[in-house]
């Protein structure tokens, strides 16, 4: 038997682990991109540091799991939410019909959760498939079994392979092209392959020059895609993470796919700050 002291160092150890993985699993999944043009521009051109915009409702996608908590927030929940976070980078709301730099079209919704072939029909050895239930050397019967083995087989490429494929599509939707790239680590790919796989929240936002969309044009200025773990939160809730983290990368040019911890402070309703302590060196 361990010692206690040793047991209790464990325990501890073990719940630090959890709680890590929790954190991580927790991470908001950033993909921030501009045109070179419009950086540029902004930066340089001070009466282009602040822009304003009219918010326009995208694509829903409501996923294939029940969630009520969906069901409770509207568009306009989550546009006067986004509204906060974009004058954080000093975009605001036009209300002038004739003006504004910017059409924000905000698609949002929740990822599907797709089982593999061998999770969705519970498969777990090779006799599920069948072979189990041979019980003689009866030549017909050996070859119905064998025919009936190798139908599920091709059942189940095409389950897989059409997997593959949906798997592809919610990368690009997430902004998470990485998972396909040739420079992507072992690590990187198993990590992108498990939020993939997993139901996921997320808002995208495409940013078009409204002057030019006006007449006719559709010119993508940037664009953002941020996901978070769909699983233990309301959607409420998730939204608020979601738009308080990615707030800092709105209208940005990123490279790569940025992952941030959603802290406490990633919610809506934080209160008022008070000082309990001093510390000084």
């Amino acid at each position: 038997m361990l010692p206690r002291k040793l047991t209790l160092i464990a325990a501890s150890l073990l719940t630090f682990i959890l709680v890590d993985d929790l954190q991580a699993s927790d991470r908001v999944a950033i993909k921030a991109h501009a045109t070179d043009d419009y950086t540029v521009d902004r930066a340089r051109d001070e009466s282009k540091q602040v822009q304003t915009y009219f918010i326009a409702e995208g694509k829903y996608y409501p996923g294939n799991t029940d969630r009520p908590s969906m069901k409770d927030v509207s568009f306009m929940d989550i546009a006067q939410d986004l509204a906060a976070n974009l004058e954080r980078q000093n975009f605001f709301s036009e209300t002038n019909q004739e003006k504004g730099d910017l059409l924000i079209l905000v698609h949002y919704g929740v990822t599907d959760y797709a089982p593999d072939y061998m999770e969705e029909r519970a498969i777990d050895s090779i006799d599920d498939f069948g072979y189990g239930d041979v019980v003689n050397d009866d030549p017909l019967l050996v070859s119905a079994v064998r025919e009936e083995f190798q139908a599920q087989v091709f059942d189940m490429q095409t389950t897989n392979e059409a997997n593959t494929r949906a798997l592809g599509l919610k990368a690009q939707l997430l902004g998470m092209d990485e998972l396909f790239s040739a420079k992507a680590t072992d690590q990187e790919i198993n990590e992108l392959r498990d939020m993939l796989q997993e139901e996921r929240f997320f808002i995208v936002l495409n940013a078009f020059d409204l002057p030019l969309f006006r007449e006719g044009e559709k010119k993508l200025l940037w664009s953002t895609r941020y996901s978070i773990r769909a699983g233990g939160k309301p959607f409420v809730q998730a939204i608020a993470e979601l738009n308080v983290v990615a707030g800092n990368y709105f209208g940005k040019n990123m490279k790569g796919l940025n992952l941030k911890r959603a802290s406490d402070k990633s919610n809506v309703d934080l209160g008022d700050v008070e000082v309990i302590e001093s510390v000084t060196n």
